[in-house]
Parts: C-alpha cells; sequence; structure tokens
C-alpha cells in the first residue's frame, strides 16, 4: 500500500506534464489494481519470500521492482504513443495562413480565427458514416451547395463502411485528411455496445486533442413540452471517465469478477475547458455559467473541476455571472426549470449524459448538432447515433447534421451563411410544417431537403 500512495501523486503530475491522459491513467489504474490485489495476491507473495529468507524487509523487494518495471512500461509505451506521431504529422497550418480577409470577425465558436471567402473554397474532410449517415450527409451537401458552399469536401470513410473498404474502422487515409484540412463534418459512426472496437468518436477526439464539445439546443418545433429553451452545453472531451481504461480481476473461476475503470480530470484541462465555456458566453451574448459537478462524493475527480471553475470566474466577475450545481440536481432542475440555464460547462461523462437529456427537451436528439474544437482541428457532427433500423427508408431526419452544419460555417467565420441556413429550417418547420415522421410529420429526407432548398431560393 505505501508503493500505491507514493507512486500515484507523480503519475498525476504526469498526466498535466509529459504523459497524454489516457497513458497516465494506464500507469494510475496499474498501481491501483497493485493495491487491489495487495489484499490478497500480493500479501500471500510476502508471506512466501518472508517464510524463505526470513525477513519482511527482503519481502518487499520484489514488489518494489514489479512497480518499478510498470513505469518503465507505462513510460516506454507512452514514447512509442507520441514520438512516432510528432514525426509523421505534417506542420498544421497556422490559423492566419486560412485567412482571407484582415478585418475578418472572429468565429462565434473561441479558439478558432479561421476565415474564407465564399470565391476560395476551404479544404474539409467529409465522413458519410454508417446507417443513415449517407443519407443525412448527402442531404446537407445538397444544401450547402444551394446555400453556396464555402467547402471543397475530401470524402474518407469511418466506422463499419470503413471496415468493409479497408478492415480499419479509422482508416489511417481518413486521419491523414482531417490532419490536413483541420476541419471535419462526419456523419454518425456504429460503435459496437459492450464488445467490438473502441469508440471512433473518442478516438478522433483524442487524436485531434479536440478538447471542447459544444452541443447547444433550441426550441424549433412549436407545441411541444417546452417552448423557449436556448441552452448550450460545453462538455470537456478528453478526460473524466472516458479516457476507458478498464480492465477486470479475475476471483477464482470468474475472470470478470471485478470491473475497474480509471477516470482522470486535470487541473490544466478543467481550465481550457472552462475559460472556453466563459470565453463563448461571453462572444455570444450569455449571461451566466453553470458549472456542474458531483464533488460532493467524487471529492477529488470533480472536486478540482469545480475548484478551477471557481478560480475562473473571478476573471470574468461583472461581466459573466456563475454558479455551480450537482449533476443530479442539475438532471431534476432541467426538468422543472429549464429556463434557469444558459450556459452548462461540465465534465465528460455528465456532459454526455445532460446534453441528451437536453435534446430530449427540445424534441429529440434529431434536433442536437455537435461541434468538437480543438487547437488544430474542428470535426463537426449529428449528436445522434447511426439508426440502422431505418437506414434505406428515406426518413431519416438531417436537422441536427444541418444544425451542426450552421456551427461550421460559424467555425469559419461566415456567420451570415449559417444565419440564412438556420432561417429557412425555422420557415420550414413552422411557416412550411414540413417535418420526417420523428418530429410528427410525414416528410421523407428528402421532402425536407428540397423544402430547404426551395427557402433558400
Amino acid at each position: 500500500m505505501i508503493g500505491n500512495y507514493s507512486i500515484k501523486g507523480p503519475f498525476w503530475a504526469l498526466a498535466t506534464g509529459t504523459l497524454s491522459p489516457a497513458t497516465a491513467a494506464a500507469g494510475i489504474a496499474g498501481i491501483n489494481t497493485l493495491s487491489h490485489i495487495g489484499t490478497s495476491g500480493a500479501v500471500w507473495l510476502l508471506g512466501v519470500i518472508k517464510e524463505a529468507t526470513g525477513s519482511f524487509p527482503m519481502a518487499l523487494i520484489p514488489l518494489a521492482l514489479l512497480q518499478i518495471a510498470g513505469i518503465i512500461a507505462v513510460l516506454w509505451i507512452n514514447k512509442q504513443e507520441t514520438l512516432p506521431v510528432a514525426a509523421a504529422k505534417p506542420r498544421a497550418l497556422s490559423a492566419k495562413q486560412h485567412v482571407r480577409h484582415p478585418q475578418a470577425r472572429s468565429s462565434h465558436l473561441p479558439g478558432y480565427e479561421n476565415a474564407c471567402s465564399i470565391k476560395t473554397k476551404l479544404p474539409a474532410t467529409l465522413i458519410p458514416g454508417d446507417g443513415i449517415g449517407p443519407e443525412i450527409v448527402k442531404s446537407a451537401v445538397d444544401i450547402l451547395e444551394a446555400l453556396g458552399s464555402p467547402f471543397e469536401w475530401d470524402i474518407r470513410q469511418g466506422g463499419l463502411a470503413a471496415i468493409e473498404e479497408s478492415r480499419d474502422p479509422l482508416p489511417q487515409a481518413t486521419l491523414d485528411s482531417i490532419r490536413r484540412t483541420r476541419l471535419a463534418l462526419k456523419g454518425p459512426l456504429t460503435t459496437p455496445v459492450g464488445g467490438g472496437f473502441r469508440s471512433i468518436n473518442v478516438r478522433l477526439r483524442e487524436e485531434f486533442g479536440l478538447y471542447a464539445n459544444v452541443r447547444p439546443v433550441r426550441s424549433m418545433v412549436p407545441g411541444g413540452r417546452f417552448d423557449d429553451i436556448d441552452i448550450v452545453l460545453v462538455r470537456e472531451n478528453l478526460g473524466g471517465l472516458y479516457v476507458a481504461f478498464e480492465h477486470y480481476i479475475p476471483i477464482g473461476d470468474d475472470p470478470h469478477a471485478v470491473a475497474i475503470s480509471t477516470g482522470v480530470n486535470t487541473r490544466e484541462g478543467s481550465r481550457k475547458i472552462i475559460e472556453f465555456a466563459f470565453d463563448y458566453a461571453l462572444k455570444n451574448g450569455r449571461k451566466k455559467v453553470t458549472v456542474v459537478h458531483k464533488a460532493n462524493v467524487l471529492k477529488a475527480l470533480t472536486g478540482v473541476f469545480l475548484e478551477v471553475g471557481h478560480e475562473v470566474a473571478k476573471k470574468y466577475e461583472g461581466r459573466i455571472k456563475m454558479d455551480d450545481r450537482i449533476v443530479d440536481a442539475t438532471a431534476m432542475q432541467l426538468v422543472m426549470n429549464p429556463w434557469q440555464f444558459d450556459v452548462i460547462v461540465t465534465t465528460n461523462l455528465f456532459g454526455d449524459i445532460l446534453s441528451d437529456q437536453l435534446a430530449g427537451l427540445v424534441g429529440g436528439l434529431g434536433m442536437a448538432p455537435g461541434a468538437n474544437i480543438g487547437p488544430d482541428a474542428a470535426i463537426f457532427e449529428a449528436v445522434h447515433g447511426s439508426a440502422p433500423d431505418i437506414a434505406g427508408k428515406g426518413i431519416a431526419n438531417p436537422l441536427a447534421l444541418l444544425l451542426a452544419v450552421g456551427l461550421m460555417l460559424e467555425h469559419i467565420d461566415q456567420p451570415e451563411l449559417a444565419n440564412r441556413l438556420r432561417t429557412a429550417i425555422d420557415q420550414v418547420l413552422r411557416k412550411d410544417g414540413v417535418r420526417t415522421p420523428d418530429l410528427g410529420g410525414k416528410a421523407s429526407t428528402g421532402d425536407f431537403t428540397q423544402s430547404i432548398i426551395r427557402r433558400l431560393g
């Protein structure tokens, strides 16, 4: 147990230094595992060595050597993980190299000052995805063309479609394309439940350091359970329990007797996402940021997040209000009085859950776009899944992806195009009454698409 506490601290430091959060989590989890095993296997081993040598200190030496070997292994893995990738990456274009207009306004999404001229197309990666993905992506591309698309698409595969084509759910060619364009629009990708390959969405976020996940929701179809909803959730995208370092400890004949998952939140990561949320609120005329946590129970894992939240809030005092809520209370209050919320910022797992709840307030996941923002790349998507049960039936709702396109247009400093798109969507839903079956209508994907194109014309 002494080794557990003496070694865990340096790994936390490494998480914000030389190691990536996922690798540091692996090291911490390994130490945690030793402490769990220490109540049984390690105690037995100590006894055996002590009986053989007659010395308790001598019995501690092999265990110390095992922990040192574990640390060396983790450091070696991190070196293999980072050095070849860094060597393979071409030098990313700076924001200034993309800017066409010196006086261009900054993006609504903070952290990226890209701008492009309508006359000069901006390279962007297009991933059709799985299930209904190709149908809604086609809808988005057709509508963008009618709008005057500023994008030159590089079409790449991901998910099950990529496995069929290259036996890899996230091919290197797709990664290289995003690394080159620094911008992507992505259809939903299937992730197996309980087994199979790891979530491609998580891998993309880690690969490109997409630390901020922005998920806005607003009431668009009148007559729902809640009207006048306009809330933005900002989710930390790289840490928490989604570092996904999980393992089992066997007991007896049960190989899965104990399941362990390691969560990692760093002070640096918390500060980046909370500052992002406050900057977003400031640039978009928002009034309040709510920091959501579970520090009453997870005192370390989410306590650091709450602590940093109060520190950051002081810098925006007098401009943006700040309050904090426990996550379960937030979930209840979102149903009882959602209008009290403006911008919510929270950790990875809580953000994933609450953003789905927010979507439910305005009609479901078919109304929920997502933007994943990092220092050198941004990926835009619909929040919903691939819906294989309705794939090919022509009834998929493309609205979430279209709203993601609006976020993408703002990101490249084209707010006029984004506003035109949103206006056309509102007119089709409210004035024309054209809606897909999930919104209580009868329109096909094609009908909905053509209705928006007509409004744009």
